[in-house]
């Protein structure tokens, strides 16, 4: 991807051709589909990268995660990608948990701490992931020609959260391997750290946004709970994951 910008025009281009260009002022989007590609790739990339980088220059604080409901409470996967948030939130889909969004966890701040708005009603798999989901039959493509998968979260055994939920725990996704699923807290510094590598869309943000994005970071970490959870390597072992977050989800975590 291709990314340029004047400080008030950002433009997008792909190695497809595709191309998008955003004004962060008048907060208007245009896209250009090349010869070859079809609406529903555009609209990959639009529905991503574009209106979560529109999000931003909003001023909308936006994590790289995916969020489910428990209870009557959010909690936020967060990671870099291939880390594993979608396919985790298609284990808590097929277990019947609601989901709030895939892959862009946008925040807003509320009188006690802040709420996820609700995202797309999709979670995106690769192939290797979708045998997590209860359909028997093969998930469709997102676009004709992308690889990648989509559960709907709107037809079927699945629940999708269509209304803002208060935020209580944000889990950082970290590599168990071989060993059980872990859950530790972090302290104040570790956790902001942390979430500054992991806001969607980054990489475009001007200083004087950045700035303001690790002041509301600092907000967020004083106002909700940020833990480490370790997810063992492998499909199965997603229900003991599911399992060891469902019992910490209220409890306070020691910091490691």
């Amino acid at each position: 991807m291709d990314v340029s910008s004047d400080g008030r025009v950002f433009r997008y281009g792909y190695a497809d051709g595709t191309a998008f260009v955003i004004d962060a002022v008048e907060h208007r989007v245009w896209g250009w589909t090349p010869p070859g590609q079809t609406i529903e790739d555009t609209a990959v990339y639009l529905i991503g990268p574009v209106l979560g980088f529109l999000a931003r220059v909003r001023g909308v604080l936006c994590l790289h995660a995916s969020a489910v409901v428990l209870g009557d409470m959010a909690i936020a996967f967060v990671g870099p990608a291939g880390q594993g948030k979608s396919t985790l939130a298609a284990a808590f889909a097929t277990a019947g948990v609601p989901v709030l969004t895939d892959d862009i966890a946008a925040l807003t701040p509320t009188h006690d701490g802040h709420a996820v708005e609700p995202g797309s009603s999709q979670v995106r798999l690769w192939p290797e992931s979708t045998p997590v989901t209860a359909d028997d039959r093969e998930l469709p493509r997102i676009a004709p020609d992308w690889d990648k998968r989509y559960v709907d979260l709107t037809r079927g055994p699945y629940s999708f959260a269509e209304r803002a939920v208060s935020l209580d725990t944000v889990y950082l996704l970290e590599d168990a391997g071989q060993s059980p699923p872990f859950i530790r807290g972090l302290s104040e510094a570790d956790a902001i750290l942390s979430l500054v590598g992991n806001t969607y869309a980054n990489y475009m943000l001007t200083p004087r946004q950045r700035a303001e994005e690790l002041f509301a970071i600092g907000s967020l970490v004083d106002r909700v709970q940020i833990r480490t959870l370790g997810v063992p390597a492998g499909l199965d072992a997603l229900p003991s994951v599911i399992e060891a977050v469902r019992g910490a989800s209220l409890q306070p975590a020691s910091v490691a």
